[in-house]
């Protein structure tokens, strides 16, 4: 609290054991403090290095709440709160008189739920001034100054659970929510053309946008409060929305005004794709079994369409279409149903005929993808009286399946995308395994990578082998640069020069990239040479636009080497127009 050599810690085993340690030494060394009671102990706070405060509880029917007072640093210690039922998970005083505790108070207290509250007097005495009962938690509270503190929760609920900020600006008197998203779930994410712009929807009628990247989210305007299960965008204008009870949405202006269209339904609707501007396909699950619509004036009329072998609970959870006569549905119970009700079905005739295409005796599938072509596909769920499988792949144009064992018990995988044939993501639904799975070989072995979160995923797409967005409950949006190993929002700023990940006028991609990247731009727009620089500023690689040029257009491979041919080192790259009005475009190489 004073200086660099004395500290203190505090905890215990969770079996009413306490601990309570002091360092004089800086941390070399501790000595063992005694408490007045067995308590363990979650927080401590000192205002000098004579008095300070430590809060915690016994294990029990809800837990004893204790608080603890030193004024000798640390010598001796006494008792000066005690309530049975209520949990004290974080204590914090401004001064000698004033403090705050935070906590959790079982549902016979009195109080029920999670609560602040507050001393005026050394802590004598105790008042909530905060009761926000549908949250477990408050763990860490701290203050800027005499008004302005922050606290930190956490909800676990029907959501999967979600954290919580508090803000005070009163001295505690009063605390307001911090979140901006939703607090319930994110259900589907679309990133139509670049991993800039992209789309997030989910619940309470919520369409998130970015156009950098997932640096920030705006709220889009729908003025609906349904559920939005799935969105799909052609290009970064022209989106549709599904959900609940046949709700349809579409925006021409990249989600600036949303419309709401009738679609000729009130079945819940998990998927939506449209093949171009006027053919699309909506589907889900009505009041007597799965349901797919049809519509080719761009989603102003829908034509249902005929399902066979359907039953009350088989809900229709994904499309996927090559062309506008050639696509699959894939069928799955609702987590209400808790039954098998999986098949795969084919139209190579735009739906004029649905087929079986794939009918195991227990599943249920809930995503599809096929990454390059008609021939090498994916379908996600749980399949098997165990749930051996996890995922099914088929090498050709789903003549057959064959399942693969990803792990994770008997916890469903709820979305699967894929960057090419041979990399691949899964997701799995909520049920003690928020967890995220990889292949690098097209699904000969699948590995957990370095996603772990209280929160539970729902959808995944990948954009390439190293960029992945993931959205699910408790309002998550995650991304990843580099292939799963860490999970951050991306800032594009360097900190030292005006450097985005593209311009409007030249795109790159894969970013980052492992052997080829591909440069796209126009001539007339970026001037006749584009040249590479590494992070001394040195050129290392030229290109001559009007060599290589068709059309007014230039697809530009670069292999990541020099002038001389010689492979470059991993590392960050700048991409350089001629015209020097346009941002350079960073692009990283990696091993």
């Amino acid at each position: 609290p004073v200086d660099a050599n004395t500290g203190y810690t505090v905890g215990g085993n969770l079996t009413s054991t306490p601990v309570l340690l002091k360092t004089t030494d800086g941390g070399s060394n501790w000595n063992t403090q005694t408490s007045p009671a067995n308590v363990t102990y979650w927080d401590v706070c000192f205002l000098d290095n004579q008095n300070g405060y430590a809060g915690g509880y016994t294990l029990g029917s809800g837990g004893n709440g204790t608080i603890i007072k030193t004024t000798n640093g640390g010598n001796s210690w006494q008792q000066i709160w005690y309530y049975e039922l209520r949990e004290i998970y974080s204590i914090r005083f401004l001064d000698a008189q004033t403090g705050y505790a935070g906590g959790w108070a079982h549902p016979n207290s009195g109080w029920s739920g999670s609560f602040i509250m507050k001393t005026t007097n050394g802590g004598s005495s105790w008042t909530p001034v905060f009761l926000p009962k549908f949250m477990t938690y408050v763990l860490p509270i701290g203050f800027a100054n005499t008004l302005t503190g922050y606290a930190a929760g956490y909800v676990y609920d029907q959501n999967g659970g979600h954290g919580q900020l508090l803000k005070t600006t009163d001295a505690g008197t009063s605390w307001n929510f911090l979140n901006t998203g939703p607090e319930g779930i994110f259900w589907a994410v679309d990133f139509p053309e670049t991993d800039l712009v992209g789309y997030a929807v989910g619940d309470a009628g919520y369409i998130c946008k970015t156009t950098d990247g997932g640096g920030t989210w705006v709220q889009q305007t729908t003025g609906t409060g349904q559920i939005f299960y799935d969105v799909d965008f052609l290009d970064s204008q022209l989106g549709f929305a599904v959900g609940a009870n046949g709700t349809f949405f579409k925006t021409t202006n990249g989600g600036n005004v949303w419309t709401p269209k009738n679609s000729n339904t009130t079945a819940t609707l998990y998927a939506v794709k449209f093949i171009n501007s006027q053919i699309g396909y909506i589907a889900g699950l009505g009041s007597t079994g799965g349901v797919i619509m049809k519509s080719t004036d761009g989603g102003d009329n829908w034509i249902s369409q005929t399902i066979p072998n359907n039953n009350t609970y088989r809900a229709i959870q994904d499309l996927f279409f090559f062309n506008a006569d050639t696509g699959y549905a894939v069928a799955g119970a609702t987590p209400s149903y808790g039954g098998a009700a999986g098949l795969v079905y084919k139209t190579t005739n735009g739906g004029q005929t649905w087929v079986e295409n794939y009918a195991p005796s227990s599943a249920n599938f809930y995503a599809i993808d096929f990454p390059e072509n008609s021939q090498v596909g994916y379908i996600s769920g749980l399949m098997g009286g165990t749930g051996t499988y996890k995922m099914i792949k088929t090498t050709n144009g789903g003549n057959s399946w064959t399942g693969q064992n990803l792990g994770g018990g008997i916890v469903p995988a709820v979305g699967v995308s894929f960057a090419d044939n041979l990399v691949g993501y899964a997701v799995f639904r909520p049920g003690g395994y928020h967890m995220m799975m990889k292949t690098t070989n097209g699904g000969s072995n699948w590995f957990a990578i370095n996603s772990l979160t209280w929160h539970g995923y729902e959808d995944i797409q990948a954009m390439s082998e190293s960029i992945v967005y993931a959205v699910g409950r408790g309002g998550m949006i995650r991304k990843t640069t580099n292939g799963g190993s860490v999970w951050i929002a991306e800032s594009d700023d360097d900190g030292n020069i005006n450097v985005n990940s593209h311009n409007p006028r030249l795109w790159v991609y894969p970013n980052p990239f492992r052997n080829n990247v591909h440069i796209r731009c126009r001539m007339h727009d970026t001037g006749s040479m584009i040249k590479i620089y590494d992070v001394s500023g040195r050129v290392v690689k030229s290109f001559n636009l009007e060599s290589c040029i068709m059309n007014h257009e230039s697809n530009i491979v670069w292999a990541g080497d020099d002038d001389n041919g010689s492979s470059l080192p991993s590392g960050v790259y700048f991409i350089v127009p001629e015209d020097k009005s346009l941002s350079p475009v960073r692009v990283v190489k990696i091993r």
